[in-house]
């Protein structure tokens, strides 16, 4: 081979020799096919990964590798290797692929390879970081979106994420919704765009959010994500763009149909040539596995995917009939004018208005029951459980003995999809478009405002039944429960909200109410105290769910940081347990309030809420709240410098929590006392229960609970000369309590942090750190620990004393602003 052939040259012959393209051997190498175009034109240079992953699929000997990297690379090489004179068996890549984190699509792509190769290649470009799938409902830009990003796993090494938006329609939700996705908390000092954009800033991944149609108005935040998290890429599916500067839209179109008077072709140039014959045919194999196209069945095979426009989704819902009627008799009746719907929109696209034709024809064959059931399912948003739609039925004393069977029959008439179970409770949902032609059919019924009151109703029952739970063994298990039927709760308690009939509002304050503790645990507190105080807005009376809704409102302000607006919401809420003569719930709410008025530093009014509350624990024999309100007072006396009385507390609480199993609680006390031992100087004492707490805040699945024993261990450690463990243990502590957004956490590692730092002479640090401790807790008006606050200081006077006052105050601006780094 010639010493003039260049490397781009001769990798061209090389490919062309083996039979692939451009895209398929960078898909092969973990490259985009606009890579090799760029190496083929001698435009970018091998590097050696590359080079060696080359030499692996186009199957250079052993003997010539060092010769054909040095050639790729042009570093030396003298002549190119010699081309085998026939194509080989390309060998795949040794390293497997990445697991791909998306879910597996229950039946091949069909139809979509060169949308496929285009889409690969736009995504993989340095300048496109945003690229829109659109077209009408049913083309199948969420099935190609998946494909596409499956491809890509290799691509993104921070993974490839689904965020699913079909069920929501508040644009608000959006950030949210993404949030939850990556498994991303809220922070209670900062928007939860910025926690998200903090989380993406620097990681290479990929995005696909699915329906995006109905909620455009937050494509300004996909904007601000793209633009500062410059790794980061999105693929979306939408109905229609998102009118963003760095958009890239990519029309879906349907697949390709035989032209008018074409079915006189053969049978396999059919399936070969159209995609939506293809599909056609792959479908009723599904479905039917004898089937086969044929000259017989062809021409009205092909008249079906004429007359559907060529979208997947109803090409899939006409295949499925095969099992019950030839094509010829589908074909038949889909000549046959469908009056049930007039056609869409006037201003829907034509293939939209056939869908609906297609929608409504799957419709006409089902039974009056099961036609009953389709349309009540449109009142559920987001899956159903079986329980819940039986639920239902009965509401509207009808039997619900049948009701699995219809759902079967909905199931295999392709209009309802089965979904993972929870537990041994099967779910179902419907995709979105049909859903929408369900809730048309339900509201031209009649049945509307009684099925929505039945599915409030239901969400009502199940939110009464965790509001019981909510303390129990089972809670976790609840709140997975909750969290699957979020959409519903949000549709239930919107719908309810909005109406002016005063007993549906009534019913919607209490769903709201019901929820707050799930929004507690579910680290979802934004949206928890959003509609909260939508409920408490409203025009409804003072009852119990106005009164629960107040409660959830001062526990996540409170959780928060938000003193003010918590104190005055619990009181009110504490004015109408009393009126209620609700026990319980006044105990509940006025054990929170003790923590309000505690954070504010009013230690003593604290106290005297801890004890009325201790007490009415103690009427009902609640020990768990006994132990806990129990404890609660030994804090109250350990701020109070009390430190007798404190131990004391702490110690029956402690013994109660031993009897009792209370592991939760053991901890927090124990951590309680072993400040106590760090303030009367036995750290030897404070170790030991610090590291009992921390194995039960472990054991138990305690986050924060963790955090702040870490952070305790460290000032353990920082008083025993062990620097560099102190300021370990501290900043793992900080990292916790940043990701669980708990502002008084943060403070207290800061102040800890700190102390480290004066303790080995870093004064400037010091101060800084110390000034960002006592600005955040300022901002929320929450006190350290007696045992920190000693600490705190003296190490504020120790810097000041040894800093110039120039120097300090420049330090000490800095931290007031927050200026800090771990």
């Amino acid at each position: 081979m010639s010493a003039d052939l260049s490397f781009g040259s001769w990798l061209k012959r090389r490919r062309r020799g083996l039979g692939l393209t451009q895209v398929e051997l960078g898909q092969r190498i973990g490259y985009s096919g606009e890579t090799i175009r760029k190496v083929e034109a001698d435009e970018f240079r091998a590097s050696r990964l590359m080079a060696e992953r080359l030499a692996d699929v186009l199957d250079i000997p052993v003997e010539n590798r060092a010769q054909f990297i040095r050639f790729a690379r042009g570093v030396g090489a003298d002549d190119a290797p010699p081309l085998p004179p026939h194509p080989v068996p390309v060998v795949q890549p040794s390293a497997p692929p990445a697991a791909p984190t998306l879910p597996v699509p229950p039946t091949p792509l069909l139809g979509r390879e060169r949308e496929l190769a285009a889409l690969h290649t736009l995504l993989l470009r340095d300048d496109v970081r945003l690229v829109t799938l659109t077209g009408a409902g049913g083309t199948g830009k969420t099935r190609l979106a998946l494909a596409v990003a499956e491809a890509l796993c290799d691509h993104f090494p921070d993974g490839v994420t689904l965020v699913e938006l079909a069920p929501i329609r508040d644009p608000a939700l959006v950030v949210s919704t993404i949030a939850a996705a990556l498994h991303v908390h809220e922070a209670a000092d900062r928007p939860l765009l910025q926690v998200l954009i903090e989380h993406l800033q620097r990681k290479r991944r990929l995005l696909v959010l699915d329906n995006f149609e109905q909620v455009t108005a937050a494509a300004g935040s996909i904007a601000a994500l793209l633009a500062v998290c410059p790794s980061l890429k999105a693929l979306v599916t939408s109905r229609a763009p998102l009118r963003l500067q760095s958009e890239h839209e990519f029309p879906v179109a349907p697949l390709a149909v035989p032209a008018r008077g074409r079915a006189d072709i053969k049978p396999a140039l059919l399936v070969s040539q159209y995609p939506a014959v293809d599909l056609f045919v792959g479908r009723a194999q599904a479905v039917l596995p004898d089937f086969a196209l044929t000259t017989e069945n062809a021409p009205a095979v092909v008249d079906i995917c004429q007359r559907l426009d060529g979208l997947p989704l109803a090409l899939e819902l006409a295949a499925a009939r095969v099992k019950a009627l030839p094509p010829q008799a589908i074909a038949a009746r889909l000549a046959q004018p469908l009056k049930l719907l007039t056609g869409g929109p006037r201003d829907a696209p034509a293939r939209q208005q056939t869908m609906r034709d297609t929608i409504a024809w799957s419709y006409d064959l089902l039974d009056d029951g099961a036609k009953r059931l389709f349309r009540r399912l449109g009142v559920f948003v987001g899956g159903c459980a079986l329980e819940a739609v039986e639920a239902v039925y009965r509401g509207l004393g009808e039997a619900d003995g049948d009701v699995l069977d219809r759902l079967m029959a909905l199931v295999a008439q392709s209009l309802l999809q089965p979904t993972p179970p929870f537990g041994d409770t099967p779910r179902f949902a419907m995709l979105e478009t049909i859903r929408e032609y369900a809730v048309e059919q339900l509201d031209a019924s009649g049945e509307a405002l009684f099925l929505r009151r039945q599915h409030l109703a239901y969400y009502v029952a199940l939110a009464e039944e965790f509001e019981r739970e909510k303390f129990g063994s089972q809670a976790g298990v609840w709140v997975e429960r909750l969290t699957l039927e979020i959409d519903n709760l949000r549709a239930a308690m919107s719908w309810a909200l909005g109406q002016n009939v005063t007993e549906d509002v009534d019913v919607g304050v209490l769903l709201a109410g019901l929820l707050w503790e799930f929004w507690y645990h579910r680290g979802s507190l934004i949206e928890g105290r959003a509609w909260l105080t939508q409920a408490t807005r409203s025009q409804a009376g003072r009852g119990r769910g106005r009164a629960l809704a107040l409660t959830g409102i001062g526990m996540g302000a409170a959780q928060q940081g938000d003193n003010a607006e918590a104190h005055a919401a619990l009181q009110e809420g504490i004015t109408l347990w009393r009126e209620l003569g609700d026990t319980v719930h006044l105990t509940e709410a006025l054990h929170i309030l003790g923590h309000v008025v505690f954070d504010q530093q009013k230690v003593a009014e604290a106290g005297r809420l801890f004890a009325e509350s201790l007490a009415f624990y103690q009427q009902m024999g609640d020990t768990s709240q006994v132990a806990t309100l129990t404890s609660d007072l030994g804090l109250v006396a350990l701020h109070e410098g009390a430190y007798a009385a404190a131990r004391l507390r702490l110690n029956e609480a402690i013994a109660l929590c031993r009897a009792h199993a209370f592991v939760d609680e053991l901890a927090g006390t124990l951590e309680r006392l072993a400040d106590l031992d760090r303030v009367e100087g036995n750290f030897g004492m404070a170790r030991t229960r610090y590291e009992e707490s921390l194995a039960l805040c472990r054991e138990i699945g305690s986050k924060l609970g963790a955090a702040s024993k870490l952070h305790k261990l460290g000032r353990v450690a920082l008083h025993d000369g062990e620097h560099e463990r102190a300021r370990q243990l501290i900043a793992e502590s900080l990292t916790m309590q940043e990701a669980e957004g708990n502002r008084q956490g943060i403070a207290e590692c800061l102040a800890g942090l700190g102390s480290v730092a004066a303790a080995t002479g870093d004064l400037p640090r010091a101060t800084t750190l110390l000034a960002a401790a006592n600005a955040l807790l300022t901002a929320i008006g929450a006190p350290l620990s007696p045992a920190d606050q000693l600490a705190y200081d003296r190490d504020v006077a120790a810097v000041r004393a040894h800093l110039a006052p120039a120097e300090f105050e420049r330090c000490w601006q800095a931290g007031q602003a927050h200026d800090y780094q771990v």
